[in-house]
């Protein structure tokens, strides 16, 4: 979407790309680099986009960079985007939409071995505030 990655990128998105490994782990360690230096927040969307129905498997992303950060990651659940852009859609209608924001899981003690429990630990806490 031309005009809204326009302005994501203007906004410091930090794209991940999908098809090339080597670039992927060097975007997530520059990222890690970046939320550790300068004492930022990072929002990730570990499902890699939007998907209709279910919840989708996350990728690891997320805790990876959490876990080379040393910071915590927060599950953040967003319920409501659904009606307000369908899937197929480029018409935005009006509706209510809740973030809401679980408990930070600590990755103190954490290595880069442990990210793939900690993905699951993630999703399974996004699934939970999805569904309250």
């Amino acid at each position: 979407m031309p005009f809204i990655g326009y302005h994501l990128k203007r906004a410091g998105h930090i794209p991940v790309p999908r098809g090339d490994a080597r670039a992927s782990l060097r975007t997530m360690t520059e990222a890690a680099r970046t939320v550790r230096e300068r004492g930022i927040s990072v929002l990730v969307f570990p499902e890699g986009g939007r998907a209709p129905g279910a919840m989708r498997e996350f990728k690891e992303g997320a805790a990876y960079i959490a876990i080379k950060a040393r910071v915590p990651a927060v599950p953040v659940g967003i319920v409501g985007t659904r009606q307000i852009l369908p899937m197929d859609s480029l018409l935005v209608r009006g509706g209510q939409v809740r973030l809401r924001i679980g408990a930070p899981i600590p990755t103190a003690g954490l290595t880069i071995h442990d990210h793939r429990q900690l993905t699951e630990r993630l999703r399974e806490a996004v699934a939970e505030l999805v569904r309250e």
